[in-house]
């Protein structure tokens, strides 16, 4: 199929919802894919998929628990929660008390970070940047 033919099936098949998220539904080869873009202000970037974020947690030492009846999953680090509701829809909280005054990104009133809007690699700075703040603690 023509690239430009597909791009612009792929354009007509985008859906838009009221939080601004637009939703693009891709084929590739026989598998469909499904990928979430997001903005914020003049900011656009692909979500990191529920899946994904569970395959990047897997790769610490970090112990996962199911909470709410099991609807969402909270991830500890030496008896602290540092990852709390991650839900089907990607959205969760990092911990981020201990980094509150070496990072750029906003802390919460209750010292949490939400991690929906951020990319794979600054996701993973910024856990990187918890544990090792952990360790320091411990």
């Amino acid at each position: 199929m023509n690239h430009y033919l597909f791009f612009i099936l792929a354009l007509l098949m985008a859906t838009y919802n009221k939080q601004g998220r637009v939703s693009f539904f891709f084929i590739n080869g026989y598998l469909p894919m499904y990928i979430l873009t997001s903005s914020v202000g003049d900011k656009t970037f692909m979500l990191i998929t529920y899946e994904r974020l569970q395959q990047t947690f897997q790769e610490y030492p970090i112990t996962k628990y199911f909470t709410h009846r099991g609807a969402r999953i909270n991830y500890s680090y030496k008896g602290k929660v540092i990852i709390s509701g991650l839900m089907h829809t990607s959205n969760g909280y990092i911990w981020g008390k201990d980094i509150e005054a070496h990072t750029h990104y906003k802390v919460g009133s209750r010292y949490w970070i939400n991690f929906k809007h951020l990319s794979e690699i600054e996701l993973r700075n910024l856990l990187n940047e918890v544990l090792s703040y952990r360790d320091k603690l411990s």
